[in-house]
């Protein structure tokens, strides 16, 4: 039956059409900042006085038991994100023993990517009564939209957003939760 399906070419082109349409529709299309947001989807949270916002997508927040609330935010880091991001990858080469990047510096690979960071957006799992979160997962982005760096299920992310903002985080979403 499946053959048969398969010969008519009329079915066929039916069958590419509809899983083109899914795919247009299913996949996530992170674009550009200013394209994010010109959408309704992204509510602000904060800002602070480096000029950092901090916004979570209002179609996804999800209530869990014990006062726990899944969040997705977007991040946007004020302009000294890409030293912030070389002091880490240097940290990280320097307490991995890559002794070599203290006489050559950072890879221009690396400072290429950080140089080019525009946005990130993460997935967190906060926790109202304990006054914690655990990061699911996070993604920065370039200004194209294109994904720079991408990490899930990880404890905590490599480029924080800062305790101001979290402290804003909480403070907005956890002062009904509290009894």
């Amino acid at each position: 039956m499946i053959k048969n399906f398969f010969k008519n070419t009329f079915n066929f082109k039916i069958l590419l059409f509809f899983l083109t349409i899914l795919f247009l529709f299913t996949v996530p299309l992170y674009t550009k900042k200013s394209d994010l947001l010109n959408t309704e989807n992204w509510i602000l949270i904060g800002e602070n006085k480096k000029g950092e916002k901090l916004f979570y997508e209002k179609n996804f927040l999800k209530k869990y038991p014990e006062l726990k609330l899944g969040l997705k935010l977007l991040y946007l880091p004020s302009d000294d994100i890409a030293q912030r991001c070389e002091a880490y990858w240097i940290d990280w080469f320097l307490t991995n023993e890559y002794r070599e990047v203290m006489w050559s510096g950072l890879p221009k690979e690396e400072k290429d990517k950080c140089k080019s960071l525009e946005y990130s957006i993460h997935t967190w799992q906060i926790d109202c009564k304990k006054k914690n979160f655990k990061e699911l997962n996070f993604a920065w982005y370039n200004e194209e939209g294109t994904p720079v760096y991408t990490r899930k299920n990880t404890g905590i992310s490599f480029l924080f957003i800062p305790e101001d903002l979290v402290k804003t985080l909480f403070d907005k979403f956890c002062k009904h939760q509290q009894n």
